[in-house]
């Protein structure tokens, strides 16, 4: 029997602001829908504002074709949810902080891992700004 108190299993989830749900409905293609959770998640989600995410890697965790990420980003860009940039040969995703209002979302406080927790990491920079546990 389990003790009080005690789950059965370590949470690991990270925080995503509930503005970045609220929007959902208003988004056509179920892609940029995913698309706007993997950029929420990998900036927001782990306490950044901005995250380097290759398109290679993006379409292989979300299960499409590299156009499609591409394409989808594009349309998310033009409705004015996230913001873009090219480093070199990468890209750099942010939540649009003119549409999304993130002043108030404590972003060192973001995410919360178990000690004993081993997390693929899908971008560097995740590895790199992570505070030591």
């Amino acid at each position: 029997m389990m003790e009080k108190g005690k789950m059965p299993y370590e949470a690991t989830f990270t925080s995503i602001p509930n503005i970045v749900f609220d929007v959902l409905p208003q988004i056509h293609f179920f892609t940029d829908k995913l698309a706007l959770l993997l950029i929420a998640r990998q900036t927001i989600g782990y306490g950044k504002l901005w995250d380097r995410l290759t398109g290679k890697k993006a379409s292989e965790y979300l299960g499409m074709d590299f156009s499609t990420f591409s394409l989808s980003t594009i349309r998310l860009k033009k409705l004015g949810y996230i913001k873009k940039e090219r480093v070199g040969r990468i890209m750099k995703y942010c939540l649009n902080p003119n549409y999304f209002d993130l002043r108030h979302f404590n972003l060192v406080n973001s995410y919360i891992t178990p000690k004993n927790y081993k997390r693929k990491i899908h971008t560097k920079s995740i590895e790199n700004e992570r505070p030591a546990e």
